[in-house]
């Protein structure tokens, strides 16, 4: 009776260890809701698993797991570096969804950074006929802004089609009008950035005998001149664009 009950403990053991070999040597053996997450192992779950950083301040991230596999929360809730990437994102719907979606109520959605002497902070690309970056705003925003201290703000180029197609009006903050005051045949226009060899246009906006003579630029300003002076109690407006 004690050999038996011996050999049938035995025989559990070497059914339990057997067991345990067969699922540890799983590739993909998942650990399911309620379990803690394997490293290695798919992970299956029936609502969102949350992980944050109580350190930090972070009161809660729960508001943030609507219909999400894993939501993180900190200083930064996740962070991810790569000889490839840092963070691949990618949706199934090839129509309306997002690889990558951020959001913000005040700060900024998406935030591209480089720190080096060349490289590119933001990069979009697209193979067919679509945007490689889209900037949209729903009301008085800027669908999409370009600064530079010293450099360009926004670069255009392409190799056969058109550098820039504006679609609708154009606004350069180095145009506008001058008026000349009777009595008077030319007006100077005070320009930050004007220089000697800027190239200014010039063109008298109504009708008339009156013509721009010349146009004379210097440092921080340049001079429009008439072929003559207006007579008494007539004014001339003269439209003129600054390219460089």
């Amino acid at each position: 009776m004690k050999a038996r009950i011996i050999g049938a403990a035995a025989a559990a053991l070497i059914a339990l260890t057997v067991s345990l070999v067969a699922f540890a040597g799983t590739p993909w053996a998942a650990a399911t809701q309620g379990q803690a997450i394997i490293a290695g192992q798919s992970n299956s779950e029936t609502k969102t698993t949350t992980l944050y950083n109580t350190t930090v301040g972070w009161p809660d991230c729960t508001f943030l797991t609507s219909n999400i596999g894993l939501t993180a929360c900190g200083t930064y809730g996740l962070g991810g570096a790569g000889l490839t990437g840092g963070v691949l994102g990618i949706t199934e719907d090839r129509s309306t969804g997002y690889g990558v979606e951020g959001r913000t109520v005040k700060g900024t959605g998406v935030y591209g950074h480089n720190t080096g002497s060349t490289g590119i902070g933001v990069w979009g690309q697209t193979g067919g006929v679509g945007s490689g970056v889209f900037g949209e705003a729903t009301t008085n925003g800027v669908g999409v802004f370009g600064d530079s201290a010293s450099g360009t703000g926004v670069q255009a180029r392409s190799a056969t089609g058109p550098a820039l197609n504006v679609i609708g009006k154009a606004r350069f903050s180095r145009s506008g009008l001058a008026f000349l005051p009777s009595g008077s045949n030319h007006v100077t226009v005070n320009m930050s950035g004007a220089t000697t060899g800027s190239m200014i246009l010039a063109t008298v906006q109504q009708q008339g005998a009156f013509f721009v003579k010349n146009v004379v630029p210097a440092t921080g300003s340049f001079t429009i001149y008439l072929n003559k002076a207006p007579a008494s109690g007539y004014t001339v407006i003269v439209a003129y664009f600054v390219l460089n």
